[in-house]
């Protein structure tokens, strides 16, 4: 009989009562691996902790840390995480949201994914859910590889990413090494994709959905789907936030990778004379955004009218 891969699961818990038993109970009820799941608490106000206690603190599979004070954000909770994690036991890392509810073979897929080509991350689609029906289309992966399409976004929702044990240990070091740096990204899965992406780590994108990712007035960076969602990120659009992030992930990028190609470079530059970029310089960025973007094509056409706007 083969032995079953071990994948330590790591949770930011933050408020989540409402949510959080039926997610630990998906992670623990996977099958055809064995889950070890670490769930930090980021000094919930609720009774969140009470609710692990009382629910999972009997199952040896299951540790709770409760933070004495808040990191401030969904990141900084799982950027903790990161570095606190002993990954000595396991094969894999997975991360986790407190909201979401995964099929039961999401982790033996992302296994069976990983150990293809000798991959060193894994991202999968989900499924938006309100939880208790679908709410628009799925959020599908484009396996379509850019260059540079690490400086404009992610590999998808960081609660379906899974990385093998040697690249976790590597971003472990890379976070610790680089703090103030990496503490500028808000997401820490578009960190992690950064830093995989830094050392040429290969990436595999999952078309499958693996997942039901739940909607709520409470997401960070709100909702998804629907109007307000939408609202919601043109705003942070026009207040530079977005090209903030961009810029911060090209300085992660800068600083980790051993070689940066003169594309690289370029798009950089244009990212940081954003408030100075002539018009010209403007819809180099865009035409930057428009070929290396992994988004769908009318996402990318509003962030090649950002560029142009200067918004990024």
């Amino acid at each position: 009989m083969l032995k079953m891969a071990k994948v330590g699961v790591l949770l930011a818990a933050y408020n989540g009562e409402a949510w959080i038993g039926e997610q630990v109970q998906s992670i623990l009820g996977q099958k055809g691996v064995e889950t070890l799941l670490k769930i930090r608490d980021d000094a919930s106000s609720d009774s969140t902790v009470a609710c692990i206690k009382a629910q999972f603190m009997s199952n040896p599979r299951v540790e709770l840390e409760v933070a004495s004070k808040s990191s401030g954000s969904a990141g900084g909770n799982f950027r903790q995480l990161i570095l606190d994690f002993d990954s000595s036991n396991v094969d894999y890392v997975a991360f986790s949201d407190q909201d979401d509810v995964w099929f039961e073979n999401k982790l033996a897929n992302a296994v069976e994914c990983l150990n293809l080509s000798s991959y060193d991350g894994y991202s999968a689609s989900v499924l938006p859910w309100d939880g208790n029906k679908k709410v628009g289309r799925g959020f599908f992966q484009s396996s379509s590889l850019k260059e540079l399409d690490f400086i404009f976004e992610g590999a998808g929702q960081g609660c379906t990413f899974v990385l093998t044990r040697q690249a976790f240990i590597k971003i472990q070091k890379l976070v610790e090494g680089n703090r103030s740096l990496c503490d500028d990204m808000h997401f820490h899965d578009w960190l992690v994709y950064v830093l995989v992406r830094a050392w040429g780590g290969r990436w595999f994108f999952d078309s499958r959905v693996t997942m039901f990712y739940r909607q709520h007035a409470t997401n960070d960076i709100g909702s998804r789907v629907g109007m307000k969602g939408i609202s919601k990120r043109l705003s942070l659009l026009r207040s530079g936030w977005y090209s903030r992030q961009c810029l911060a992930a090209a300085a992660v990028y800068s600083a980790v990778a051993l070689e940066r190609s003169s594309s690289f470079s370029i798009a950089y530059e244009l990212l940081r004379d954003r408030m100075e970029r002539s018009l010209r310089e403007s819809v180099q960025l865009a035409m930057l955004v428009a070929r290396q973007g992994r988004r769908k094509i009318g996402d990318r056409l509003i962030l090649v009218g950002a560029s142009i706007f200067r918004w990024i």
